[in-house]
This record gives C-alpha cells, sequence and structure tokens, in this order.
C-alpha cells in the first residue's frame, strides 16, 4: 500500500534470512495497512544476549504481540502436546517430528527473554513498570502457522500461549488483550534503542524491491478493476446453498470464503443464473480487500499448459511475467486468487484442476471456479456455493436494480436471473400480452444495437456460428462473414460497428456474443427473415440444427398467415394447440381453431366408412385392425393430437364428442360381429384397437385424439380449469365408449369441483359398459380421486367400487380395483406385522435353504407393495438387527430366477458388507459376475451387476472365478469389469489398462460399445450410494479413459449395422448410435466436432443429437 510507511514503522535487528519469514511479515504488515491500524513491527532480533531470537514483534498504542512465525505443510495435520516436540501427521497415518522441541516452550521462552529487557529499563527509570506481576503478561505469545492451522490438526493448549494461523493473526491483534497502553512513543523508543534495532531504509536495496514489487502489483491490480468494473452491471444480492445450507450470498459473502485462505470455492448454477455475474463482483472485492485476482476462461487452458493461461491472464494488465507477478504479490503480503471461469468447458479439467494443486503449493493462492450446475464436483473444493433459481423478494429487487419490477418479478416467462434483468430493461416498451422471452430478446438488442445495419451484421454471425454448430468464430472467419453480408455493403463503417457492439465480444482472436440465448436469436430471426413463405420456414426449422429456434422464429414471424403455416407445416401438435389457445396471437388462434374444427368434422362425416377386422377372434386376445378409406397425413394427425391436447383444457368438446358417437357406431357394430365369430372379448378387443396404445397408421381418428389429451394429461399443465371438462363430454352420450375413455382421462387428476361430484356415476356407468382399456382407465380415476373428493362423494364412490364385480382373469383390472378400494380404506392387509416377523424368523432358520431363499424373495418384494393391501412388510424388515437385515437381502438375490428388488437389494449388501466370507460376501461375488442377458428389465440386471462389483471392491482387487466366456459380449463384459473394480476401489492406475483396451477396441469393439451404453442407462438411482462406490461407473470409465472411448464412439457411427442389435436398434433413448454421438459430446475434440458437422447434423436420425454433442464439444474447446 502506498501509505505503509505513514502507518507501519519498521525496525530490523537483521534482515529475515527466510522467504517465507519474509513473505508472513509482508502479510501482517499489507493486512495491517488495509485495515488502517497504526503499529510498529521489531524483526528479527535477540534478546538475553543473543539466546533467544524474536521473529516478530507487534506493537500498537493497546496491544504487544510477540508472533513466533512457523511454516507448516498446510496439508498435514499439527499434532501439539504442552510440553514436548510438535509433529505432523503423514496421509499413513504415521507421524514425523518438525522439531526437536516444543514450540510452545520457544514462545514462552522468548517472552520472558523481551519482558527481562523491558525490566531493566523499567529498572532504570526510562520506562512505566508493569500494572501486575510482571512485564511478560503484558505480552501476548503467539505461536504463527503460516499460512494456516492445517485442517484436522489436534493442538493441546499451554497456558498464556494461543496458537494461530497467518490468515486470522491480524484478528486476534485487533481484539483487546495483553499491552502496555501506558506506554508512549518515547518509551518504546528506549526499548528500540536498547535492542539496537535499525529503522527500515528508504533507499536499501530491500525496501526498494519491496517498493517495486508492491507498484508492480499495485499496477496490476488497478488496470484489472478497470478492465472488470466497466460496464459491469449492479449486483443483487443472490439465494444459494452454501455447503447445503440455505444463504444469501453477494461479493463480500465470497471474498470472505477467499480471504486470508487457500481455500477452493465451486460456484455452480444453471445457464443464465449470474455465476459469472457474481464471480466478477466478488473480484472486484477481492481487488479492493488488496487481493491480487487473476481471471482465466476455463476453455483457453490447453493440457498441461497453466502457465501459458495465467500468462495470457495477465498479460492485459501488466508487462511482468506470471509468475514473477505472483511471486511479487506472495511475498508482498497481497492475497492471490485464481478464477477459473466455466469450468465445465475445460477440455482437461482433471489436468487442470492438478496443476492449480501445484499452483496452491507454490503460492498462498485461493481459487474460484465457476460452473454448471450438474457437473462432477472436480475441484475437491472445500466450499460448494450453488446459486438457487430466484424467488419471491429477490426476483423483485433484480428488476427494480435494472429497471421495474412490473409485470417482470412475479411473471413465471422469465425464471433465470439474466432473463429478468432484461426484461425489466424493456418491459416498460413492450404492450401487455406481447412480453415473451422472444419479444424482451427482441427489444432489448435493438436498444443495445439500434442500428439496422449493425443487427444485420449480428445476424450474419449468429448464422455463420449456426451453419457450422459453433459458439464462437476465429476473427478471420468473421471478417469474411461481414464482407459477405449484403446488407453491410454499403456503409464503410458497418463492420467496424457490428464488431463494436456491446452484445459480442472478441478475445484472444475470437468472437463470442455475450450470451449464447443472443447468438440463437439473432440466428432464428436469420431464418425469419431469409425464408421465403411459412413452409420454407417450417423446413428449415425442422433442420436438426434449428430445432431449438422454433420457437422463436415462430414469435418473430409477425404475419399472421406465414405464422400459421410454418406451425402447420412442422406438424408439431404441441406448437397447434398453443396457437389454438392463443399463445401467438389471436389472428393465428382463428386460424388453428378453424382447421382443428374443420378436420374434426372431417373424421367426423369419414367414421362410419372404417371396418374392422381381429387377427384370430376365437383366440382371446386382443389384436386387430381398423381399415379406413382415408389416411391421416401427418399434418392432419398432429391437428388430431392438438385437439386432444386442447380438450383436456375444455376446448372443441363438442366437436370431439360428435366424433366420438360416429367412432361408437361402428365400434357397436365391430364388436357384435366379433360376438358371433366366436369372440370372448369382442368388447375389450375393439376398445383395446380403437383407445389402447398408439402407434399404428391404423389407429381411428377418436383414437388418436384420446392420445393428444392423455398427453396432455401426463406433460401439460394440471392446474384447476374454469369449467369442468370430463362431465360436459360423457353425460351427453353416457354409454359411448370414447366419450367416456376420453371422460376418465379428463378426470385424472380432477381439476374441477362438478367433474368430481359426477365422477363416482361416470366410474359405475363406465364400468357396466366394459372394455379392459376403458375400465382400467376409469379405475384410475377413482384411485387418485380419493385425496380430493368430499366425505359424501367419497362414500358413493365406496359403492361403486365395491358394487363392482370384476373378473378376476383381468389380472390389470383386478390388481387397480385393489389399489383403488385400498386408496378409500377399504381393504384388510393381508397379513400383520407381528405374522410377518414370524415369517421372517422362519426363513432364517434355514439361511441355506433353496426353499427358504425363495421364501426371502418374496419378503423383499413385497416391501415394494402397498402396505394397506399386503401389510407393513417394510416396516418388519427395518426393524430387523443390521445383520438379520443384509443375511435376508442376501437370501432374496439368491434364487435363479431375477426379482423385481434384485438390484436394490444387492445396493443394500453392497453398501452394508464387512466380510467376502459369508452369505452376504457370496451373494455380492455372484452378482459381481457377468450380468444376465435374457432378463425383462436388461438396465436393472445392469445395475445389480453394478452394486455387486462395488461390494465385492470392498474385499478383492481382482474379479470372482468366472465360467469361459462364450462370445464377445461376455468377453467385453469381462474386460470392462476389470476396470471398473479398480474405479470402485479407488485406484488411479491400472496395469493391464492398455492391453484391456487393445482388446476391446480391436476385438470385442460392438460389444464394447454396447456395454458402454448399458452402463450409460443403467438406472442410477439403483446404484450404490456407498461412500466408496458413489462414482459413476459411466462417468468414472469416461473420466478415466476419455481417449480410449473416444476411439470406441467414433468407430462406432462407422460401423452401426455391426452394432448389437443392428443399425435401427429401437430404444427410448434413441439406440446405441444415438448414445455415441451423445457421449462424444462429453469426450470428443475438435476433430470430433468437425466429423458430427460434416457427416451426421443432418443424419435423420441422429441429427439432433449431433448437433448438442457439437455444441457441447465447442463450449469446452472452442475450437
Amino acid at each position: 500500500m502506498n501509505n505503509n510507511s505513514t502507518q507501519i514503522t519498521v525496525f530490523y535487528g537483521d534482515q529475515p534470512a527466510h522467504a517465507h519469514e519474509r513473505r508472513a511479515i509482508n502479510v501482517a504488515r499489507h493486512e495491517l495497512a488495509r485495515r488502517n491500524m497504526l503499529a510498529t513491527l521489531l524483526v528479527n532480533f535477540t534478546v538475553a544476549r543473543g539466546a533467544r531470537q524474536i521473529d516478530l514483534m507487534i506493537v500498537t498504542d493497546q496491544r504487544c504481540m510477540n508472533v513466533e512465525l512457523k511454516h507448516v505443510d498446510s496439508t498435514l495435520p499439527l499434532v501439539a502436546t504442552p510440553n514436548g516436540p510438535w509433529r505432523q501427521r503423514l496421509p499413513d497415518g504415521t507421524e514425523r517430528m518438525v522439531a526437536d522441541h516444543s514450540y510452545y516452550d520457544q514462545a514462552l521462552q522468548e517472552t520472558y527473554g523481551i519482558a527481562d529487557v523491558m525490566a531493566d529499563l523499567n529498572r532504570r527509570g526510562v520506562v512505566p513498570g508493569p500494572t501486575g506481576r510482571g512485564f511478560a503478561r503484558h505480552i501476548d505469545t503467539v505461536v504463527c502457522c503460516d499460512p494456516r492451522i492445517p485442517e484436522g490438526s489436534t493442538l493441546n493448549r499451554r497456558a498464556y500461549v494461543t496458537v494461530l494461523g497467518l490468515d486470522t493473526l491480524i484478528d486476534h491483534l485487533a481484539q483487546p488483550g495483553p499491552g502496555l497502553p501506558q506506554w508512549d512513543r518515547r518509551h518504546w523508543d528506549e526499548l528500540i534503542r536498547h535492542l539496537g534495532l535499525y529503522p527500515e531504509g528508504e533507499d536499501t536495496p530491500a525496501a526498494l524491491r519491496r517498493r517495486a514489487d508492491a507498484a508492480a502489483v499495485e499496477d496490476y491490480r488497478r488496470r484489472f478493476r478497470e478492465f472488470t468494473a466497466a460496464s459491469l452491471a449492479p449486483l443483487v444480492p443472490a439465494g444459494a446453498l452454501i455447503d447445503s445450507v440455505a444463504a444469501t450470498v453477494d461479493a463480500d459473502a465470497m471474498a470472505d470464503q477467499l480471504v486470508g485462505r487457500q481455500h477452493r470455492v465451486q460456484l455452480t448454477a444453471e445457464s443464465g443464473q449470474g455465476k459469472t455475474h457474481l464471480a466478477r463482483h466478488t473480484a472486484l472485492a477481492l481487488t479492493d480487500r488488496g487481493q491480487m485476482v487473476v481471471w482465466v476462461d476455463a476453455d483457453d487452458y490447453r493440457k498441461g499448459q497453466l502457465i501459458q493461461s495465467l500468462r495470457r491472464a495477465v498479460s492485459p494488465f501488466s508487462t511482468h511475467e506470471a509468475h514473477a507477478l505472483l511471486a511479487k504479490a506472495a511475498e508482498g503480503g497481497s492475497g492471490i486468487t485464481v478464477v477459473i471461469d466455466a469450468l465445465e468447458k475445460c477440455p482437461h479439467p482433471d489436468k487442470l484442476l492438478e496443476q492449480l494443486h501445484s499452483l496452491q503449493n507454490q503460492y498462498p493462492a485461493a481459487i474460484l471456479a465457476t460452473t454448471t450446475s450438474g457437473s462432477a464436483p472436480l475441484l475437491a473444493a472445500t466450499c460448494m456455493v450453488e446459486l438457487r433459481e430466484p424467488t419471491g423478494l429477490e426476483r423483485a429487487r433484480i428488476a427494480t436494480t435494472y429497471g421495474t419490477s412490473d409485470r417482470v418479478a412475479e411473471s413465471e416467462e422469465y425464471r433465470s436471473r439474466y432473463e429478468i434483468t432484461l426484461a425489466a430493461q424493456v418491459i416498460a416498451d413492450l404492450p401487455e400480452g406481447q412480453d415473451s422471452n422472444t419479444e424482451v430478446l427482441d427489444a432489448y438488442i435493438g436498444r443495445r444495437t439500434p442500428s439496422e445495419t449493425v443487427r444485420a451484421g449480428l445476424r450474419c454471425l449468429a448464422q455463420a456460428m449456426n451453419v457450422d454448430v459453433r459458439t464462437a468464430l476465429p476473427i478471420t472467419e468473421v471478417m469474411t462473414a461481414l464482407r459477405r453480408c449484403q446488407a453491410l455493403a454499403t456503409t464503410p463503417s458497418a463492420i467496424d460497428d457490428t464488431l463494436a457492439s456491446p452484445l459480442v465480444r472478441v478475445h484472444q482472436g475470437r468472437l463470442r456474443f455475450g450470451h449464447e440465448k443472443l447468438a440463437r436469436f439473432l440466428a432464428a430471426q436469420h431464418l425469419v427473415l431469409t425464408a421465403q413463405d411459412g413452409a420454407e420456414l417450417a423446413r428449415l426449422l425442422t433442420q436438426p440444427a434449428h430445432r431449438d429456434l422454433r420457437d422463436h422464429a415462430i414469435v418473430l414471424e409477425s404475419d399472421p398467415d406465414r405464422r400459421y403455416d410454418t406451425i402447420r407445416e412442422l406438424a408439431d401438435p404441441t406448437l397447434i394447440a398453443a396457437a389454438a389457445h392463443g399463445s401467438f396471437g389471436i389472428p393465428t388462434a382463428k386460424q388453428a381453431r378453424a382447421d382443428i374444427t374443420e378436420l374434426l368434422i372431417q373424421t367426423t362425416a369419414a367414421a362410419p366408412d372404417s371396418t374392422f377386422t381381429a387377427k384370430d377372434p376365437q383366440a382371446g386376445s386382443l389384436d386387430g385392425t381398423w381399415h379406413h378409406r382415408r389416411q391421416w397425413t401427418p399434418i392432419e394427425e398432429a391437428l388430431l393430437l392438438a385437439a386432444g391436447r386442447c380438450a383436456y383444457h375444455g376446448m372443441f368438446l363438442p366437436e370431439i364428442g360428435a366424433l366420438m358417437d360416429a367412432t361408437d357406431t361402428v365400434m357397436r357394430i365391430a364388436m357384435r360381429d366379433l360376438q358371433s365369430a366366436g369372440s370372448r372379448v369382442a368388447v375389450s378387443t375393439v376398445v383395446a384397437c380403437t383407445f389402447g396404445p398408439r402407434g399404428q397408421r391404423c389407429t381411428p381418428a377418436a383414437g388418436v385424439v384420446a392420445h393428444g389429451a392423455e398427453s396432455a394429461r401426463i406433460f401439460g399443465d394440471r392446474a384447476a380449469t374454469d369449467a369442468a371438462t370430463a362431465t360436459p363430454m360423457w353425460r351427453p352420450n353416457a354409454r359411448c365408449f370414447g366419450r367416456l375413455y376420453l371422460a376418465a382421462l379428463l378426470s385424472h387428476p380432477i381439476r374441477h369441483d362438478i367433474d368430481a361430484q359426477n365422477l363416482p356415476d361416470l366410474v359405475e356407468t363406465g364400468l357396466a359398459v366394459g372394455g379392459y382399456h376403458l375400465r382400467l382407465k376409469l379405475l384410475e380415476a377413482a384411485l387418485y380421486g380419493s385425496s380430493v373428493l368430499t366425505a359424501q362423494t367419497r362414500e358413493r364412490m365406496i359403492d361403486v367400487l365395491c358394487s363392482y364385480d370384476n373378473d378376476p382373469r383381468d389380472l390389470g383390472t383386478s390388481s387397480t380395483l385393489i389399489d383403488a378400494l385400498a386408496s378409500y380404506g377399504q381393504i384388510t392387509p393381508v397379513t400383520s406385522l407381528e405374522a410377518i416377523q414370524r415369517e421372517i424368523a422362519t426363513v432364517l432358520s434355514d439361511i441355506d435353504s433353496p426353499d427358504h431363499q425363495a421364501l426371502a424373495q418374496g419378503i423383499v418384494a413385497s416391501m415394494f407393495e402397498d402396505e394397506r393391501v399386503i401389510g407393513p412388510y417394510s416396516e418388519a424388515v427395518d426393524s430387523l438387527p443390521a445383520d438379520q437385515r443384509l443375511t435376508l437381502y442376501a437370501m432374496s438375490v439368491m434364487p435363479a430366477d431375477y426379482s423385481f428388488g434384485t438390484p436394490w437389494s444387492v445396493k443394500q449388501l453392497a453398501e452394508g458388507a464387512t466380510t467376502a466370507d459369508d452369505l452376504v460376501g457370496h451373494a455380492l461375488a455372484r452378482y459381481a459376475g457377468p450380468p444376465p442377458r435374457d432378463t425383462f428389465s436388461p438396465s436393472e440386471a445392469v445395475a445389480a451387476h453394478l452394486n455387486g462389483l462395488s461390494g465385492w471392491a470392498k474385499f478383492s482387487a481382482t474379479l470372482p472365478p468366472a465360467g469361459e466366456p462364450a462370445d464377445d459380449v461376455a468377453i467385453a463384459w469381462r474386460l470392462v469389469d476389470e476396470l471398473l473394480l479398480h474405479l470402485f476401489r479407488g485406484d488411479t492406475t491400472v496395469q493391464r489398462a492398455e492391453a484391456i483396451w487393445e482388446r476391446l477396441t480391436h476385438e470385442t469393439p460392438g460389444a464394447a460399445v454396447s456395454i458402454l451404453c448399458e452402463l450409460y442407462r443403467a438406472n442410477s438411482e439403483l446404484l450404490s450410494s456407498d461412500q466408496k462406490s458413489t462414482i459413476h461407473p459411466h462417468r468414472a470409465l469416461l473420466d478415466a479413459y476419455p481417449d480410449q472411448i473416444r476411439g470406441l464412439l467414433q468407430w462406432a457411427l462407422t460401423h452401426r449395422d455391426e452394432l448389437p442389435g443392428g443399425r435401427q436398434e429401437w430404444d427410448p433413448m434413441g439406440g446405441t448410435s444415438t448414445y455415441a454421438v451423445r457421449v462424444l459430446g462429453l469426450v470428443g475434440t475438435a476433430t470430433t466436432a468437425d466429423l458430427l458437422r460434416h457427416h451426421y447434423v443432418h443424419d435423420p436420425d441422429l441429427g439432433r443429437a449431433a448437433v448438442e454433442a457439437v455444441h457441447a464439444i465447442d463450449a469446452r474447446l472452442h475450437r
């Protein structure tokens, strides 16, 4: 600090010989100056005729402190006893001496030596005497650990000596404590002269160097502050979790976690929640506290080259080399904080963090890393700060700070802090109802960039990024794109003006938008302006790279006809339903409603022409096919689905009811014909083929509408409605199958009182009409309505359910009826707690009996059933002693057949096992072997296997014995398991890893990719949460072997026909090929991104996943 000389006076007996002593003294000096505390420092002198050396004595007007400085390894806990030598505990638990004497005794003897000098001066009459029994009581004796007291230290205190860390030394000095307030400047001068100390010279080499170093650091801090503060928007304290505890954080709170400590703070949040903004304000707060802050963009890091990132980070603010400047800051006592922004974008996070930890060993630096929520906690953070989505008062404060809270703070449209800040700035310029996120972005960009020419240039840049699926452009490509932009050709300054826009930034030769939302909005605007008509715009938006632009583009398309043409051609029922609701304006809503109404009229007229044939009327199956004279186009099918979604909210009920009536007529004809042909399940067959699981092109229009309503029920808004929906659907024709089926969907959940009052009548009527799928939906509605019906209506529903005579052969409706009756309190449990406990005792009496093991399997499976029906099996099992409970679980997984509860049971074994020699260990060994491949749920089988492997890893470094692998899949499983076993054990290296990957890559590549996909799909909720098994197997392999996995997955893309299951393997998650593309987004390189860009972003099956993967790679690498 420039005013050090006026605040802090320093006297030396001799210059400190060790760098760590000089640095520690400068830290104390720097902190005193920052707090404006007047003090005198007496440094490196001797007393008692040279027998005692004093490291540091700090004197203020009220305090006197003798500081014995001890530089310690902050990673090893200290062990201090009152009288013996101090030791440090090594990682293996052993201890080593750090000195052959007690630091307590050393510090006390130094204090006594100083007190003797003071007493001698007092006897001479040149200084006042003590107020107590001696001068030693007026001196605060401190052993100061530099840089801090290691965590986990055991310090058995000694009277009259305080142990402090350097990080809290001045805090302690600022508190009341021992001192000589009766002494003034003259008395201290007498002591200084008596000790023979000399003042710090202004022109000595050491002083000149210190001042030059301080000036270099101060110059860096000033320039860094000016740059960081420029155009930095205000910060509103944010709701957060600090180490899982709710709190409010601001820059000062974040700085408190970093100042004076070598902490590692991980700041996480979803995109747009302001983590980088908070980090920048924290950097300012730290700078104002005298810290040197180095800001590093994580995507700028190259493997093993942290020094290059530091040099680039420092170079805009100082001509000094990065390490030299850090050394100056460290020795001068300035704290150091390194900010790593967007850690998730780092291509080599493990290596970066390894080098950061090394940096902390070299300099007393704190680390602040920002990363997105859900990223792995790679930092080994000492503090985790997670920003939460803003709510309530914070939303209002953000909006008020940036503009106005009117129509912003209470709106659900704006969820992130970024969205709120933009909306608050422009909402006053937007009419009511025209204030979506898209319209806010449009207004904000218009305000920040009023020139249409510049906006055109920005659109060209956004489109250039969009074409190549990138988030940044090299400056050479930027210039090419702008020179080719026709809109800029007539304005000489247009290119410079575009590059000067506040919406973009150029750094290290690359251009990025201030936020990716801006780039995506401008890319959507480009599509809207260049498309010839709505059909062409829809075609553009259908491309995988543009799917995320749909919402922006549709709102930006201002022409109602073009807008609806776009929505219609996209054939997206969700968009069509939103249009009909009015989400895109009244003119568009009128077109959508008219379109849907016209199609419903046409389908109603066409319904009588449909005919039905059963696969085998006498076989008792529910298979059959509808035949229609008219086949619906994809657009018409989307309109019908949209009609069903709208019906869930009370729209088109009369038109849909008419369609159901017309369809009911032909359904009854089909049922009569099937009965004549000898079918015993004619009603259920026709109902199933009309309203059952969808996927065939022959589904009638009424069934398509019903599927749309079910989709709205599952994925849509379940809020209460202003009017009844179910009752007006079924009451006009109470025996119509379609009306009853749709009414059942509209009653789950109940959203209006009238529908609640009429639910018993609906259920009673529908159960009497019949049809398996109809009855199932009605019973589900009754089941989930139990919590909202009034007492009187509940009694009526109980009568309906109790009087229903269900066909016992209909297992689905039978079990649902029992569940429904249980929800109304009408079922007595099959067994009691006492009976279950007796059953368990019998089972445990012979743990090796196959019959008892089968019974154990049934007991564990019953834990997952409704205890109101089955009985309190969970309570009975949970009440067992831990060893008996584990034995029961082990017995339950021994039978050959696979049970629903097996993965969960193996998980309990993995977490609780203590030995490999009992039944629990034998069960783990069994499941650590190759997983079965003929189970109903392969993902659960894999989860059970992984749990077994993680448990086995507690006891063995080798896999349990297994038979000779029968095929490539079995060979690959064994190889992958060997890798996983070592990862579960925490081994960072596997001796055979190279040989294993050689075999996986060249002998069984297809099987290896399939297994990786199985690991990815395995239900993570079923995996063990034991401390040694918290590592997610798939993620662990990615972290340990990214290069090998990348090679396998790139092979998979070019050999899709060779993957197990074939090229078009069906899977709800997209199949093995889609998996390969998604994971390449996590481990891919620039070469991978080019491969995906050039060959897969337009692939009809893989395009969407490829676009997302390229975005992920580009975000990490900024190629």
